[in-house]
């Protein structure tokens, strides 16, 4: 569910109703305090203090191209859908299973619009009417690559039968792998490959079913955020956080999934700056990253770096682009 939210943030693509109007140069940080509570009241961390400074695995960085386009009206960034997407997702279920965890809600696209229509030059999906940026032919080495808006009709939900290609299916169906077409919700006791194939209140093991809950007995998954399978009492069990006893390399973790069981059989939030991790590794501190040179297992936790620094990949650049060229941090290029 966790990669829901994140990936629903990261699209500023939400809905709901109710929150405040929110500026550009505001969401990230409003986006983090919502996923912060969101965290807080599933249980996943104690509080929103130290979620401020965790390292929660969300870290928006709005594209120099898309504020551009803003400036230039190409694009529409709406505050109040801002507002209404955050309020609605920091007060979304912990039932891993529920609709709200799974689907994004109907007003998601209303937070950027494109105004470019079918036909005009585009530099990046968001500039057009139907989020469609078609870029042919481009020099994989040049920073902007041109293209073409593909389209009059703004995204819309496919409904069952029809092809998902390109679009995402409405929320009584799902993609069909081998169709590609949209395909109602499964009921319980189907087989299934995936939890997004199952109707909602149901997970796939094999089958859709329904998962169990806090106190109730359990083999492997628990269906709330926040909970975890006790290898010991065979029932589900609130999350261990930082300090909490932990079993190394576990086959089920007892930890939170913003922290590890470390070498001492204890709940971490990661190994600190300045020490050496492998990929994988969860580093200490809001934006720490392992830095792995290129060609190594291992590297350093670390955090970005200025421009004009060394580099191997975006992440280690506080401009959040390192050039494939110089392997160098440099300001993020514009294209528009």
């Amino acid at each position: 569910m966790r990669k829901l939210l994140v990936t629903t943030l990261l699209l500023a693509a939400c809905g709901g109703g109710g929150g405040e109007s929110i500026s550009l140069a505001e969401y990230p940080d409003a986006a983090r305090e919502a996923f912060c509570k969101f965290l807080v009241r599933c249980g996943d961390i104690e509080s929103l203090d130290v979620c401020t400074t965790a390292n929660i695995g969300l870290n928006i960085h709005i594209p120099s191209s898309l504020q551009a386009g803003i400036d230039m009206s190409k694009v529409k960034f709406s505050g109040t859908a801002a507002g209404d997407c955050l309020d609605a997702l920091a007060n979304q279920s912990c039932d891993t299973t529920a609709q709200s965890s799974r689907v994004p809600p109907d007003a998601c696209s209303q937070l950027i619009t494109g105004t470019r229509h079918n036909g005009d030059t585009c530099a990046i999906d968001a500039e057009c009417v139907s989020q469609v940026c078609d870029v042919t032919d481009c020099d994989p080495s040049a920073a902007c690559c041109m293209g073409t808006c593909m389209g009059e009709a703004a995204p819309a939900p496919v409904q069952i039968g029809q092809s998902c290609v390109t679009a995402a299916c409405v929320p009584s169906g799902f993609c069909e792998d081998a169709s590609e077409t949209c395909m109602p919700l499964k009921t319980a006791n189907a087989a299934c490959n995936a939890t997004r194939e199952c109707a909602y209140g149901l997970a796939c093991l094999g089958t859709c079913q329904a998962l169990p809950a806090l106190g109730q007995a359990c083999t492997d998954l628990c269906r709330d955020e926040g909970t975890t399978c006790s290898a010991t009492t065979q029932t589900c069990v609130k999350v261990a956080l930082a300090g909490g006893s932990c079993t190394p390399n576990g086959l089920i973790s007892e930890c939170s999934p913003l922290y590890e069981c470390d070498a001492t059989g204890h709940c971490s939030a990661g190994v600190a700056i300045g020490q050496p991790c492998s990929f994988g590794d969860l580093c200490a501190g809001n934006t720490a990253f392992c830095d792995v040179p290129i060609g190594q297992d291992a590297g350093m936790c670390s955090l970005p770096r200025p421009n004009g620094s060394a580099c191997a990949r975006d992440a280690a650049c506080q401009s959040a682009f390192c050039d494939p060229v110089s392997l160098t941090c440099v300001p993020e290029p514009i294209c528009t």
